[in-house]
């Protein structure tokens, strides 16, 4: 050491780290993803605490995602759906599949009910132990309302004295109620795909449509009356009065009409 303590050059080592490098850009990509994402992601450690959740996901409940992180599920779910959440997983791991799909409701902050499709997922350790589940959560309350009054209109239908119908823009059945198939003496799939005509006389099909330019070209008219005598199943004839609306229109485009037959003869 002639001269002690003074520099005298470096020593290092060389390391490659590309595959590091790119596993933190693909890491990086993935976080993007998830947080772009309109629906919620989280993770669950085997026990049942989250242990990720992206923003979507901890905003259907009106929390901040650092709110949940560390928490059990039972804090946002109630104790049957937790037990549903369970009952899936076991079933899971039992049968070698490694998702499925359930509907569970979310507690929010404010202590309101929000109904969501939640697709989960086991999250595996290399050697296949069991680490937690990844879940993908969407809310489907609003789609959840619609199936419910969609209900309610099949039931307030089908339990009409009225025969209903709707037809597609060029006058083919899309829809029948069991009171206008029995009318017709036949099933109520042998209508739908039929045109019109295969019922209604020429006249009464120029009438219709006469009274359908009429609601296109009117700015607040969407539903109008007129006479007609139909055939019935056991070959008689009846005059009806049939109501027919247009369906709701996309961009202003003509998707149809609806209409409800009512026996007038009497």
């Amino acid at each position: 050491r002639p001269n002690e303590g003074a520099f005298s050059g470096t020593v290092g080592v060389i390391r490659d780290v590309t595959g590091h490098k790119e596993r933190e850009e693909a890491l990086e990509r993935y976080e993007t993803v998830v947080e772009a994402s309109g629906d919620g992601v989280y993770t669950l450690d085997a026990d049942g605490r989250y242990t990720f959740m992206n923003r979507a996901n901890a905003g259907i409940m009106g929390y901040e995602p650092d709110e949940l992180v560390g928490e059990h599920v039972s804090a946002v779910m109630d104790e049957d759906d937790v037990g549903r959440a369970a009952a899936l997983i076991r079933d899971l791991l039992r049968s070698g599949r490694d998702h499925d799909t359930l509907e569970l409701d979310l507690i929010t902050k404010d202590g309101e009910r929000v109904t969501t499709e939640t697709h989960v997922g086991l999250l595996r350790a290399p050697d296949g132990e069991f680490r937690g589940t990844v879940g993908f959560v969407r809310d489907i309350g609003e789609r959840k309302e619609r199936e419910l009054a969609l209900q309610r209109y099949e039931t307030i239908v089908e339990v009409s004295g009225d025969e209903l119908y709707a037809l597609d823009e060029a006058g083919h059945y899309t829809f029948v109620n069991e009171a206008y198939a029995r009318l017709r003496g036949c099933e109520r799939d042998e209508l739908i795909g039929e045109h019109v005509s295969t019922v209604l006389d020429p006249e009464d099909i120029e009438r219709g449509e006469a009274l359908i330019r009429e609601l296109l070209s009117s700015d607040d008219r969407r539903s109008g009356t007129f006479e007609l005598d139909v055939a019935t199943a056991d070959g008689s004839r009846i005059t009806v009065e049939n109501h027919v609306a247009l369906l709701p229109m996309e961009d202003g485009e003509f998707r149809g009409t609806a209409g409800i037959l009512r026996d007038i003869s009497e």
